[in-house]
């Protein structure tokens, strides 16, 4: 067996090399601690005996450092000592991962059995192997200093003429020794000492100590019994372990720990000095408090927090941890974090997973975990691999989070992307794709379906008439009654507005959609009842007829809505089947698209801008451009009404980038006239993007206007994004290198994917105004817009509300963390010279 022996004495190493050797043993040998380390480094020996009080390195740091070291730390360690022999001595070094104890002297026989038994031991794999204690190393360290201090004090206390001899043996140690006589003159002081006071050695000898680094009485004196120094030569007791502050040269304080031992009058037995040993613990006191800091961070976070060993055991969890999984953390340690598994991911996963862990050290994403009681719950957690300065793994940490909540709100919106949010009816998208289901089925089996468009008759003048939450309570009951008269089979829609949509799916070619669509008109005889008010309402439907009509559900729809345009044309209350000659009333539509194509030519097109404000400091964030058209005949055409028709002609082209060029001229002369609009939001259309050149159009418009791009924002709306989501991306990143600001609008309303969002390049999310209308009266609206708004949170996006009408709706918004509005509680669309002064205003 190859032993390691470490002891100062050349005496002692020659004759454990002599006795150990007989013994069939390889003996190295070592002169101090730091020798002793760097030989266990290249030589790695089976065994260790090392002295404690040595210089350079004393043997129980020695200890300390390789029990820490990965590849030493199951070598056994034997301290063999003459001096250090006091039962807080044996605890000290077994605590610090000793094997053995030995004091000197020990006849050679006793000591070759005590050798034995350790090897024995070793062998197999009897001895304990030391890991440490959490929190106790400055716990360790401090008894450490204490011992070694009062065995350096007992030293000059008993031989002070010894030490002087001996100088070199106070040189090498790292604390700092001070002796006072009885004045409290420095008598002795070691290089260690005078270099932490800021002194020179011979600066100090013969100075009163507290005329220099104690403080105290302007003639220097003592302050016997103030001070435990002068406690401790008052009244000749020792103090150890004192923690305190020792004036520096520079005026400066150091963070010391000391120990004060008496010295005596071998004469009288009066106290005739005393000795001081210190070290600094500036660094140490820096680290507790980090420590303490780390910890409160650890117990404090929300997000739940476990750590293993390399071998996944669990060594520490926070609070988080416990509430989430329901673990206390008692019950947790020591056990390896498959306690928490679900059951729901198979081997790939893991492998996955773990594959990420090796080679990048690091893995994010969602899993399922299962709590003590035996729930299974979403999390989504980073979980990061730590290594040491060899690169071997020593931990890992995963930081979660319960995400139970967001998936319940990701469900409800998925829900409310296909359903109406007021009625809970299936919306235009979901629409479709049943007519589509519907088509499908009817070419299999050779029959028929039926789409009804139903419009409110004067719906319009009911919400004038009883207000918006009396036209809502009114959509609400007609769903009801709708789906009181219809089979499970069919469907019932709401797509918009007052409009209904009846899908009646394999029906038998006949007069069945005409005889239904006269019980549709009867069944609102009845008039509704809102608030002990009668209302009395009538409905114009629209019929087609698959296959007849149209052999796709866009087709149906579209014929539908013709037929029901007929009816009301025709005086309402009424209903009507699709008709070929139905399609000349579209004519007017061609007209009025026409006269768009000229009014981008002629000026006949303004824009107007409202203000979007920030509620947390009352300035004005942005200003969204609005197109206007003053038509010479018609008058002011509603932007409803004239839109469509220029996405249906393919002149939004033209519009959009007349909009485009207009509202950043407009922003180039705010500029010029330190308006301080932030920035001018324009709207977006579909197939501008489409198209495949808006990037290089916006790069243009920017550079002949001259508008920084930081001033300019884009607003996409949900919809296209998600129907077009691939080009949409890559389309909207190529905008935003630019530097452009984007937004998606009307968010909510679509059928996004969390997935899509996170891949945007987007800066902003629009709450949708339907979702903000109700607030505070509608819960629903109420979970939607907070959800939106913790979605953007967590993005990392800016959300803004639009259409926000009334203090209330402001008000809740902002409690759940929305600062930005728009809406006419704060400004209409304005001019913009109105722009400028509404700004002025709000800024004085």
């Amino acid at each position: 067996m190859k032993i390691l022996v470490v002891d100062d004495l050349r005496d002692n190493r020659a004759l454990l090399q002599a006795l150990l050797g007989s013994q069939g043993h390889e003996v190295l040998t070592a002169s101090n601690g730091l020798e002793g380390l760097d030989l266990a480094r290249t030589s790695e020996p089976d065994l260790i005996i090392s002295d404690v009080l040595m210089p350079e390195m004393d043997g129980f740091t020695l200890c300390q450092v390789l029990k820490g070291m990965k590849q030493l730390a199951r070598v056994p360690f034997v301290f063999y000592t003459a001096t250090y022999t006091d039962e807080a001595d044996d605890r000290l070094g077994m605590s610090l991962g000793a094997s053995a104890y030995i004091h000197k002297p020990v006849e050679p026989e006793e000591f070759l059995n005590r050798i034995d038994q350790v090897v024995e031991a070793s062998r197999h794999h009897d001895l304990p192997i030391f890991k440490g204690v959490k929190g106790a190393h400055a716990e360790i360290d401090s008894l450490h200093h204490a011992r070694v201090m009062n065995k350096l004090s007992d030293k000059v206390r008993s031989e002070t003429r010894l030490i002087r001899e001996h100088s070199s043996v106070l040189e090498s140690v790292e604390d700092g020794i001070v002796v006072l006589n009885a004045d409290a003159e420095q008598s002795l002081v070691n290089h260690t000492a005078a270099r932490m006071l800021g002194y020179e050695t011979n600066e100090l000898i013969g100075q009163s100590a507290y005329a220099t680094w104690l403080g105290g009485h302007a003639d220097g004196g003592p302050l016997s019994g103030v001070d435990p120094i002068g406690q401790a030569m008052h009244d000749g007791k020792p103090r150890d372990q004192v923690q305190g502050l020792f004036r520096k040269r520079s005026g400066q304080d150091a963070a010391v720990e000391y120990s004060v031992s008496p010295l005596f009058d071998e004469a009288d037995g009066k106290v005739s000095g005393a000795v001081i040993v210190f070290r600094d613990i500036e660094e140490r006191l820096r680290s507790e408090q980090r420590q303490r800091l780390t910890q409160r961070v650890f117990d404090s976070t929300t997000e739940g927090i476990v750590i293993t060993d390399a071998e996944t055991n669990i060594i520490e969890v926070n609070r988080a941890f416990c509430e989430i999984t329901g673990y206390t953390r008692e019950a947790a340690i020591g056990h390896k974090p498959s306690i928490l598994k679900s059951g729901r991911h198979d081997e790939f996963f893991y492998r996955d997973l773990w594959h990420s862990l090796n080679t990048v050290d690091r893995w994010r994403g969602e899993f399922w975990n299962r709590r003590s009681d035996g729930e299974i719950y979403p999390q989504l957690a980073t979980i990061n691999t730590i290594r040491n300065d060899a690169g071997e793994v020593d931990r890992y940490v995963a930081v979660f989070t319960d995400v139970s909540d967001a998936m319940h709100s990701q469900k409800r919106m998925e829900h409310l992307l296909h359903h109406d949010a007021l009625t809970d009816l299936p919306n235009r998208t979901l629409l479709q794709d049943r007519i589509e289901q519907a088509i499908a089925r009817n070419l299999r089996q050779n029959n028929s379906s039926a789409v009804i468009l139903m419009d409110l008759d004067h719906f319009k003048n009911i919400n004038e008439s009883f207000g918006h939450s009396a036209g809502d309570q009114l959509l609400q009951m007609v769903a009801e009654r709708l789906l009181s008269q219809l089979r499970n089979a069919d469907t019932v829609a709401r797509i918009g507005g007052d409009e209904f949509v009846i899908l009646l799916a394999d029906i038998d070619p006949g007069n069945i959609a005409t005889v239904l669509s006269r019980d549709l008109i009867a069944l609102f005889d009845t008039p509704f009842e809102i608030d002990s008010q009668p209302i009395a309402v009538s409905v114009s439907l629209g019929v087609s007829l698959f296959p007849q009509d149209g052999d796709s559900a866009t087709a149906l729809l579209s014929n539908a809505d013709a037929a029901v345009y007929r009816a009301k044309s025709e005086g309402r209350n009424n209903f009507r089947l699709y008709s070929q000659e139905m399609t000349d009333q579209a004519m007017e539509r061609v007209v009025l698209a026409g006269d768009l194509h000229q009014a981008v030519n002629q000026g006949e097109l303004y824009l107007q801008y409202q203000p979007q404000v920030n509620l947390a400091n009352d300035r004005v964030v942005g200003v969204e451009a609005l197109v206007r058209w003053r038509h010479p005949r018609r008058g002011t055409i509603s932007p409803a009404q004239f839109i469509p028709i220029a996405e249906d002609s393919g002149l939004i082209h033209a519009l959009g980038e007349w909009v485009l060029y207009e509202a950043c001229r407009q922003g180039v002369d705010w500029m010029k006239r330190g308006v301080e609009f932030n920035r001018v939001a324009v709207n977006i259309a579909g197939s501008q993007v489409n198209r495949g050149d808006l990037p290089e159009l916006i790069g243009t418009v920017l550079m002949e206007t001259g508008l920084p791009a930081e001033h300019l924002e884009l607003e996409v709306t949900e919809g296209f994004i998600m129907r077009h989501a691939e080009q949409a991306i890559e389309q909207l990143i190529e905008i935003r290198r630019l530097g452009v600001t984007l937004a998606i609008d009307d968010f909510g309303t679509g059928y996004s994917s969390l997935s899509y969002l996170k891949r945007l390049p987007l800066q902003k999310l629009k709450i949708d105004q339907s979702f903000v209308r109700d607030i505070p009266r509608n819960t629903n609206d109420q979970a939607i817009a907070s959800a939106v708004i913790a979605l953007g949170k967590s993005l990392e996006l800016d959300v803004i509300a639009e259409g926000v009408e009334n203090n209330p709706q402001a008000q809740f918004l902002k409690e759940h963390g929305c600062e930005e509005f728009q809406g006419y509680f704060f400004s209409r669309p304005l001019d913009a010279a109105d722009v400028e002064a509404f700004i002025h205003a709000l800024s004085t």
